[in-house]
């Protein structure tokens, strides 16, 4: 064999083994785009000089700043929803602290001592308080928490490790960025974020300048945890749409779907977040197929204002207006003014999601529409149940007001009965009243008389009179008395 087949063989056989590698050998025209956009801009604590691992829990964004590894660290607490700074805690030293995770099952934030030591720091992840350290059988510069496997992912040099949860290595799998600046890990959905930066010259951290990237150029390199292979790498320009420089990357985390990805620069920390492409312009909705073109008209409502709408054609209601630039949920009504056919629903639940994997929104109904066409026969008998309905309700409620009517009449009836026999009752007892009077009037004069007739016996006889009685038998027999003394006066006078 010559030289020169020699020679050929030789090239054939590293092509294959580097195209088929995890070695670094994209090309910068092959990398995707990753657009940023700047949440805060924070001035590095006193005292120290680099931002280095974070990561984000149930309540805060975590960030470590140091001097020196030597030093003490200061771990930044920051306002997951403002992004402001709520606390900086300075009492502890991770030495390097160049990555961090949150361990959400055991509500755990573990701090990666780095290269050179071989610790893991371990807070609580409401307090921040250090619960312990533990020492592993390597350094480590990368972790981050697999929630999905319940593991940990860490890395050293060009090798990362998967640990259980008491950081045990299990296995291991390649990782070739060895010739950047190699930062944080972070694990979503089944794939492994790792943040790399491009110091544009040979430092402690990066052992070659490839000229891939320019200086103070990052990406975020994504590889499947299934396959352990690599999948894509995301290019970070120098310069983003903004006009801002990000700086070194140092690693990237997630609240719910959205990235955060933090940076060094210049004495501050850049806080960023993408800036995803739509995925769809448009939203469809499957039509059925006996539906024919053009025949149903869909309307998209939201606080009673027309949105969006759009016929049936080919198979499909194709709506424009509905897209979103951000993660939501909308709901909306949905009206078709066709009276041969109804919906079997009038809202319709519009969700948009971001794919960071993607770097894509994704707009889509959640709802199913079914659309069935109404014969006449079915309108007339729902027109006739519904007139049916109608009319028994007018009846019941004239029977109410025929009823309430009756019942007010019987009620003043009554009353004014009430009022007649008052007012009679009354009369009769104005007439015992007005009897008694008289009675008694009666009983005084007889009083009076009998008094009279008393003064007269004691003028003409002096004549002794027993006590007159109150009762009528007494004064009758006074009376009889009377009258016989009055005659033997008489009497007694005509003889003189």
């Amino acid at each position: 064999m010559n030289k020169s087949i020699k020679k050929v063989l030789v090239l054939i056989i590293l092509i294959i083994v580097f195209s088929t590698s995890n070695v670094y050998s994209l090309t910068k025209t092959e990398l995707k785009n990753l657009n940023l956009t700047r949440l805060k801009l924070y001035s590095l604590e006193t005292g120290y000089r680099n931002v280095q691992g974070g990561t984000i829990t149930d309540k805060y964004i975590l960030l470590a700043e140091t001097y020196s590894d030597n030093g003490k660290t200061a771990l930044v607490v920051i306002n997951k929803k403002t992004y402001k700074k709520e606390k900086v805690i300075t009492k502890y030293e991770f030495n390097h602290a160049n990555d961090m995770t949150y361990n959400s099952n055991e509500n755990k934030v573990i701090i990666t001592g780095g290269k050179a030591y071989p610790k893991m720091y371990i807070l609580n992840g409401d307090t921040l308080e250090q619960e312990k350290i533990e020492i592993t059988k390597r350094g480590y510069s990368s972790i981050a928490y697999d929630k999905d496997n319940d593991k940990y992912i860490a890395r050293r040099g060009k090798k990362a490790y998967i640990l259980d949860l008491k950081f045990n290595e299990e296995e291991s799998f390649d990782i070739s960025e060895e010739d950047l600046t190699t930062q944080g890990f972070e694990v979503k959905n089944g794939k492994l974020y790792f943040t790399c930066y491009e110091a544009g010259r040979i430092t402690n951290y990066q052992k070659k300048y490839t000229k891939i990237l320019k200086a103070n150029e990052n990406v975020v390199v994504v590889y499947d945890l299934n396959t352990k292979k690599k999948e894509k790498v995301y290019y970070i320009p120098q310069v983003n749409n903004e006009g801002i420089y990000p700086g070194e990357v140092e690693g990237i985390s997630f609240i719910e779907n959205t990235p955060i990805i933090w940076s060094n620069k210049k004495g501050y920390i850049n806080l960023f977040t993408t800036i995803a492409e739509k995925q769809n312009e448009s939203v469809e909705i499957k039509a059925q197929d006996e539906l024919e073109n053009n025949k149903i008209l869909l309307k998209l409502y939201k606080n009673d204002k027309l949105i969006d709408q759009a016929y049936n054609k080919d198979g499909k209601f194709t709506f424009k207006n509905i897209s979103s630039e951000k993660e939501n949920t909308v709901i909306y009504d949905v009206k078709t003014e066709d009276e041969n056919y109804k919906l079997n629903t009038d809202k319709l639940k519009v969700k948009t999601t971001y794919d960071f994997y993607e770097n894509k929104l994704n707009t889509f109904i959640e709802d199913e529409i079914k659309i069935e066409k109404i014969n006449n026969e079915e309108v007339e008998q729902e027109k006739e149940k519904i007139n049916n309905e109608e009319e028994e309700q007018e009846k019941e409620k004239i029977e109410i007001e025929e009823k309430d009517t009756k019942d007010n009449k019987k009620e003043e009836s009554d009353k004014k009965s009430k009022e007649k026999e008052d007012k009679e009752n009354d009369v009769k007892d104005e007439v015992i009243d007005n009897k008694v009077i008289e009675e008694e009037q009666t009983n005084i004069t007889n009083d009076d008389e009998i008094e009279l007739l008393e003064t007269k016996e004691n003028d003409i006889g002096n004549v002794e009179v027993p006590d007159t009685k109150t009762n009528s038998e007494e004064i009758g027999l006074i009376g009889m008395f009377m009258v016989l003394i009055s005659l033997l006066i008489i009497k007694i006078k005509k003889n003189n």
